[in-house]
């Protein structure tokens, strides 16, 4: 379990502890998670990110300063039908072309209760992003004006999936997964 104190926008000081997560336990290396979690009591539960990295990049990560948090959105239509990917990067800091870390998220256009996290997370004026190990320790906790276009991307999607067929999502993952690479996202 981490304990820190968050310094924002919003309040003078923050606690937040991070508990055992089941969230953790499901990744396998390094990915980025939507988490309801309660960081600010006067503002109550709220979409965070969760991004956990169980190797040891977790530490250069750590350090990478200014930690800018960017997100690219695509629809994919797969032989499995469509698939919308979140492609969230940070830049390296003497290069901003180049992403120093890339990774993505992938959702199902078809399934209401994945929607709502990503519709609650792109209503809030400020995102927050909890950078975690393995072990659950925290290595920082970030927040970012809300600049990201998520909602509309959101309605975009929904309104080209509008009378698709709904396919197999798990396959269409693997498919997106096999055909384009981070790069190819990330150059789209």
């Amino acid at each position: 379990m981490s304990r820190f104190t968050l310094n924002n926008k919003l309040s003078a000081k923050a606690s937040f502890v991070l508990g055992p997560t089941p969230l953790i336990d499901a990744v396998q290396d390094s990915a980025i998670l939507p988490m309801p979690a309660v960081l600010e009591d006067e503002i109550g539960t709220e979409m965070v990110l969760l991004l956990v990295d169980k190797t040891p990049f977790i530490h250069q990560l750590a350090r990478l300063r200014p930690f800018d948090l960017h997100l690219k959105t695509g629809l994919v239509q797969t032989s499995h039908g469509p698939l919308m990917f979140l492609l969230f990067y940070f830049p390296t800091p003497s290069q901003p072309q180049t992403p120093f870390m890339m990774l993505d998220y992938h959702v199902n256009p078809f399934d209401p209760a994945a929607l709502s996290m990503w519709r609650d997370l792109a209503r809030q004026t400020h995102w927050h992003l909890l950078l975690a190990d393995g072990e659950g320790e925290v290595y920082g906790l970030f927040e970012f004006g809300n600049v990201y276009g998520l909602g509309e991307a959101l309605d975009q999607v929904g309104k080209v999936c509008d009378g698709m067929a709904h396919g197999d999502f798990l396959t269409a993952k693997e498919e997106l997964s096999r055909t384009y690479s981070l790069q190819d996202l990330f150059n789209e």
